[in-house]
């Protein structure tokens, strides 16, 4: 039997006298029983309004317009939307039984291919226009929610494992893996595919595709360059195995032969049973061997092809000669960890579409906040979510609905693990190396939210709805989260933030850079939120103010002066937190004066690229020296007209050797210089300096300011992002182990460093 859903909606003239309102309750209609944690929502052209039921069913929506449209959602059911035309009209609303289907995609060798795309819609009409889109996670498997009876047609795309030149309209060549669009079972069109009947409720379990043993999932990196002269032949080959880091066979491992500089695939097989390889025809040159698998990683963080993305694969450089293989190019790769788990209401029912993050505490832009990492997964309709590809670490797992405010569940806020409202009350989920940490369930609490509204007013004093406006957490007032929120927008520049759970918070408007030397209108306004609506807000743009000057050189040979465009002068913010996105840089002119415009908030002015053996000595505002020193800029009162930065030739020499603790040069080691003055090691700071260690295990460090530093050696760079060397605790914790130099001016210094231990 068809299971629905009436959502009852009761006029103010039905309910007796009192406030104009819509109320109603929703109720099911096998048992007659309320439906409790329903969302129902009321818009109108410019504006909507949520709720959800109560424990009764219940929900009510005050003062409502003349027209509106009534829309309900329960999870598991399908949406229903209602226009209503005459307030005081009675309306029932239906929900019916949503249909799911599911099902798994392997290749021919019996391969699970996660992050393939798999589309269900209607067999006629646009191929755009899809009931539902969802993707196979690690194990192959989907499962694709809120369908409505009848007939459906359901595809997945796939990417061929080796790329190859295309040659675009205008002469340039991309690199790509060309897709492939397969339908069910096996067809290769729309109209050869097989119409699956759906029944209101139903569940599909059986739609399994089978794709070419070539095939993998979407992602592949696309690089802009010319094909390889001698790619299409080639009498060379390449043989080895491919492993885990315990030794055993990784089967069905891709394989691939990059071209150096970028990672473009010119030959491409997989490993066989054994995790053996060949890679035959291979052209002459030197090449990458790389390997790569669903849900591993390089077991040597250092052989990745891709640093930034670990999922790309492992790596080993090859040197092939024409009619010779090279043999035994073996490949090492490691199983990432996996995170899944149930997210529910309070009452204990399943969230359907909640977004699941992991987050982990890295040192960003200056400070150390929580930065999500990977992609987030949606929930099904049984609320189950599961995160895959996870590096060993300490994580957050939050949940949200609607966006990091929950817009489409008011009254919940973000969630983190197990039912925290805030981070710093969340417990952390460690996550090791081919660990699958199930269990790890997020219990959505009710908490009273508030609506930020207000006005935007140009530099001009208009109003004006341009750029972007976010809420951000205000992580100077100790706030952990950094998932940024968009406001709702209208054209008279008002906006509003809904369902803001409590916290400070800072509004950031951003019109944008108008061009490379120009910054656009910016301004931000911190807010608290303690539950009550904040409303009436108006946020004014400064005009900017501007930073005008000249390079000028501390050399004795004038006649080799360095070109005007090889400087870039920059307003370089405090804080980033609080800055544009896109900051301008100043506009060098050839008698070597420059400026820079619309130039809002505290800066410092940094030289931030510096022709080759020249460094900074000075820079001087009206003769006062401003070097390093924070200054506050907005106001056309606060511009600098008469900026002088000074460069020099005669600078520093800081050189060395890295040892290992065999005493051994220690190649690829990374030294580190930090001012023993704690006030010059801000992110970003030009005393701050870090070079990795040659194959001989030497490093050079040129144009440090003159000061005392300490200088230290690691063995790899702290893991928690990219400018974590940086974080003032790093910094202090090397001090210890670390060697004092002095640098005066023109100096040449020669240190040894040794590693002490593992400081990542």
């Amino acid at each position: 039997m068809t299971r629905t859903l009436v959502i009852a909606i009761l006029s103010a003239a039905a309910l007796g006298d009192g406030p104009p309102a819509v109320t109603g309750q929703v109720i099911a209609d096998d048992s007659g029983a309320p439906v409790a944690n329903a969302r129902v929502r009321l818009s109108t052209a410019d504006r909507s309004s949520l709720a959800i039921t109560d424990a009764a069913g219940r929900f009510s929506f005050a003062s409502p317009p003349a027209s509106y449209t009534i829309s309900a959602f329960k999870s598991g059911y399908l949406r229903q939307d209602r226009a209503v035309r005459e307030p005081l009209d009675t309306i029932a609303i239906r929900l019916t039984r949503a249909a799911v289907i599911s099902g798994r995609v392997v290749d021919t060798t019996g391969e699970a291919i996660p992050n393939v795309p798999v589309v269900v819609r209607a067999p006629e009409g646009p191929a755009t226009r899809g009931f539902a889109q969802t993707s196979t996670d690690d194990r192959g498997q989907f499962r694709a929610a809120g369908l409505p009876a009848g007939p459906v047609i359901v595809f997945v795309q796939t990417m061929s494992l080796q790329a190859t030149p295309q040659t675009l309209p205008n002469g340039n060549t991309i690199f790509a893996s060309r897709q492939a669009r397969v339908y069910f079972p096996r067809a290769q069109d729309a109209s050869a595919a097989e119409r699956i009947m759906l029944v209101a409720g139903e569940e599909r379990d059986d739609v399994d595709f089978v794709v070419g043993a070539d095939q993998t999932g979407l992602g592949s990196v696309m690089f802009a360059g010319q094909p390889l002269p001698n790619a299409s032949a080639g009498t060379g080959g390449v043989r080895g195995r491919v492993s885990t880091t315990d030794g055993r066979a990784l089967a069905g491992a891709q394989v691939q032969l990059l071209m150096r500089g970028a990672p473009v695939a010119v030959r491409a097989t997989r490993a066989d049973a054994l995790g053996r390889y060949e890679l035959a025809n291979v052209p002459t040159g030197s090449f990458l061997v790389a390997a790569t698998k669903a849900g591993y990683e390089p077991a040597n963080p250092r052989d990745a092809v891709l640093p930034a993305i670990p999922t790309f694969g492992t790596a080993r450089r090859v040197e092939i000669r024409d009619g010779e293989t090279s043999n035994d190019v073996d490949l090492e790769l490691r199983r990432m960890g996996t995170v899944e788990g149930i997210v529910s209401d309070e009452l204990g029912d399943p969230v359907q579409g909640a977004s699941v993050q992991l987050m982990r505490v890295r040192f960003d832009r200056g400070r150390r906040r929580l930065a999500p990492i990977g992609t987030s997964r949606p929930t099904d309709d049984r609320g189950s979510y599961r995160i895959f590809d996870v590096p060993a670490g300490q994580y957050l797992v939050v949940a949200s609905v609607g966006g990091a405010t929950a817009a489409d569940l008011p009254g919940y806020t973000r969630t983190y693990y197990p039912s925290a409202r805030d981070p710093r009350s969340a417990q952390f989920v460690a996550v090791s190396a081919s660990q699958d940490l199930v269990g790890i369930d997020l219990s959505l609490e009710p908490a009273r939210t508030a609506r930020i509204a207000g006005t935007i007013l140009g530099a001009d004093g208009q109003p004006n709805a341009s750029g972007a406006v976010q809420l951000r957490p205000d992580v100077a007032a100790g706030e952990l989260a950094a998932l940024p929120v968009g406001a709702v927008i209208k054209n008279d520049g008002t906006f509003e933030f809904p369902n803001v759970p409590p916290g400070a918070y800072v509004i950031y408007v951003d019109r944008g850079r108008s061009n490379p030397s120009t910054e656009g209108e910016f301004a931000t306004q911190p807010v608290s939120v303690d539950g009550a609506d904040v409303t009436g807000l108006t946020i004014q743009m400064p005009r900017g103010s501007t930073i005008g000057g000249r390079i000028t050189f501390d050399t004795a040979d004038r006649d080799h002066l360095p070109a005007a465009g090889s400087t870039q002068i920059s307003p370089v913010p405090v804080d980033l937190d609080l800055a544009p996105t896109n900051v301008a840089a100043g506009d060098l002119r050839d008698d070597g004066t420059f400026e820079v415009r619309g130039v809002t908030g505290v800066r410092r002015l940094i030289a931030t690229r510096l022709p080759p053996g020249w460094a900074l000595r000075s820079v001087r505002a009206s003769g006062v020296d401003v070097t390093d020193r924070p200054l506050a800029f907005g106001r056309p009162d606060q511009s600098l007209v008469d900026v002088e930065v000074v460069l020099t030739n005669r600078v520093n020499q800081l050189r060395g050797t890295v040892l290992g603790a065999d005493g051994q040069p220690a190649p690829g080691a990374l030294a580190i210089a930090a001012p023993i003055d704690r006030a010059l090691r801000y992110a970003g700071s030009r005393y701050l300096r870090q070079v990795a260690s040659g194959d001989d295990g030497t490093f050079a460090l040129t144009g440090l300011p003159p000061g005392a530093y300490y200088v230290a050696a690691v063995a790899a760079a702290p893991l928690d992002g990219p400018d974590a060397w940086q974080d003032p605790a790093f910094l202090e914790s090397l001090a210890g182990a670390a060697v004092t130099v002095t640098l005066g001016d023109s100096d040449t210094k020669t240190v040894t460093l040794r590693i002490t231990g593992d400081r990542r």
